[in-house]
């Protein structure tokens, strides 16, 4: 089973990733961003002309090239995953900084390559988003961001997945379901219906 949990910030991605390894029994590949983050927090350095901006897009451009092919790797050796963040959280970052410019053909690879990656997964599991620019989640804990930046990121995420994965492996979950335990049972009952085992498949209670 290789499910990946993808979405905005701060809607639960990692807690549900980690639940859902747990549950399944199946090894969770964690998101390993940090180089990604820190070549697009370079931004700031372009800004205060510390490096040009083509240096800065470059960095960019090659940390996300490295997280696919590092994830290529790691989903061509392990059989059974849930993995937090995905393919899509690349390329989202790749269209939003418009990378590539008038380049379309560094686009067109990117995005093939992220289409091959999301075609070995089983499930593609969206959490929920919450119209606050406030957002508490599940942990009832409270993360502050700006409405408009994480509202754009969800909305293309979900637009990226509707259009790179099939419907019948694309699992968008309801808004009413607020806590882990919720979501968890969700996805795992969709898993076995999927798998045509309604009374239940291998996973710890």
């Amino acid at each position: 089973m290789r499910i990946a949990i993808t979405g905005a910030a701060g809607i639960g991605k990692t807690t549900l990733a980690s639940a859902l390894s747990e549950r399944l029994k199946v090894p969770l590949i964690k998101e390993d961003l940090g180089e990604v983050v820190q070549a697009f927090n370079l931004n700031r350095a372009s800004a205060a002309g510390v490096m040009s901006r083509d240096a800065q897009l470059e960095a960019c451009r090659q940390a996300c090239r490295r997280w696919l092919r590092n994830r290529q790797d790691i989903q061509e050796k392990q059989p059974d995953f849930v993995q937090d963040r995905c393919a899509i959280d690349i390329l989202q970052r790749w269209l939003t900084f418009d990378l590539s410019g008038p380049n379309n053909a560094d686009t067109l690879q990117v995005i093939h390559l992220c289409q091959h990656l999301l075609s070995s997964l089983d499930w593609v599991v969206i959490p929920p988003f919450n119209l606050t620019p406030e957002k508490e989640n599940e942990d009832r804990l409270v993360r502050r961001s700006s409405l408009s930046i994480l509202f754009r990121g969800q909305s293309l995420t979900v637009g990226i997945a509707q259009m790179l994965v099939p419907e019948k492996r694309l699992l968008l979950l309801p808004p009413k379901l607020r806590s882990v335990q919720e979501r968890v049972d969700f996805v795992v009952a969709r898993v076995q219906k999927k798998q045509g085992h309604p009374g239940g498949i291998a996973v710890q209670p």
